[in-house]
């Protein structure tokens, strides 16, 4: 999660664990200099965790031998919360870091200023008479 959490954080956070009695994530917070439970951060930031933490269990669920590397990752709405530095930093590593880990990452979004930032892309087909 940590490999994540910065990017997706704008480098507010850089370090989770899960609690071993409660078995909940927390994220060490600089500003209260403690240690504290997602819950207790906003919708936004909630999601970027909750992000970090599937990308996490993602490349931790990768067959390590021979380098195989799985074909794809699909992405549903990660953006949803993101501002704008948000934003940058998790198309930083939707376009240096995951390809390292994937051959192919497949992003649903309904932000259409996303498509500038992929070759391909699909477009549902408008409602016709």
């Amino acid at each position: 999660m940590a490999r994540f959490l910065p990017a997706l954080t704008d480098q507010r956070y850089n370090r989770a664990r899960i609690d071993e009695k409660n078995y909940r994530i927390e994220v060490y917070n600089r500003e209260a200099k403690r240690w504290r439970g997602k819950g207790v951060f906003s919708g936004a930031t909630r999601d970027q965790f909750s992000l970090a933490l599937r990308l996490a269990f993602a490349l931790s669920t990768i067959p390590s031998t021979r380098g195989e590397r799985p074909g794809f990752i699909f992405l549903d709405e990660p953006l949803s919360g993101f501002d704008l530095q948000r934003r940058k930093g998790f198309m930083q590593l939707l376009h240096e870091e995951l390809p390292k880990y994937f051959d192919q990452i497949i992003v649903i979004s309904h932000l259409e200023v996303l498509q500038e930032e992929f070759p391909y892309h699909l477009a549902r087909a408008p409602a016709g008479p």
